[in-house]
């Protein structure tokens, strides 16, 4: 569960969460939002090179991964064009009530299956996780449903719907390249 459901979870979650508040209050984000559920990453990353690959000539300006389990999240990070880091600024003091803290490098690489994205020159979106117990489960038998704890699953939709709510109801350039 820790590896991968929990990253599916969140990002149908958060993709559930933006469509009802769209349907609730008509606002739409000014960007289009995709879902991706990545495959075939341990194998070669096929699933991220395949997408990068199939979406080459797109205008993709920000990717971000949730595959680092169910631990909440503490910190955020980014990869993004300078004229997109006050977006993160602000991103930041929405997610600081959360609990999670703002990093100052700029220079997130993304997850694995992000990676060629960010390569072709996609912004980054990087929520950094706690990742104490990750290993404890992953690629395990015990990696099962009653390792994820409910309130830190609810604390990663809550910060991904926020971070992906504002990155696409905002207009600045992220792309780095």
């Amino acid at each position: 569960m820790f590896d991968d459901g929990a990253g599916v979870a969140i990002s149908l979650a958060t993709a559930a969460a933006i469509k009802a508040h769209v349907d609730r209050t008509g606002l739409a984000p000014r960007r289009t939002i995709r879902v991706v559920l990545w495959g075939a990453e341990e194998f070669g990353l096929i699933g991220g090179r395949a997408c990068a690959a199939a979406h080459a000539g797109e205008n993709i300006v920000l990717a971000g991964e949730s595959d680092a389990g169910a631990d909440r999240i503490f910190t955020t990070d980014s990869k993004v064009a300078t004229a997109g880091l006050p977006l993160f600024a602000e991103m930041a003091s929405v997610l600081a009530p959360l609990g999670i803290d703002q990093a100052r490098s700029n220079s997130a690489g993304g997850g694995p299956d992000v990676g060629p994205l960010a390569a072709t020159g996609v912004g980054v979106l990087d929520l950094g996780q706690d990742m104490t117990r990750y290993f404890d489960v992953h690629h395990t038998p015990d990696d099962t449903l009653d390792k994820v704890d409910r309130k830190q699953l609810d604390q990663n939709v809550a910060a991904w719907t926020a971070a992906i709510w504002l990155a696409a109801t905002d207009d600045r350039p992220l792309r780095t390249k």
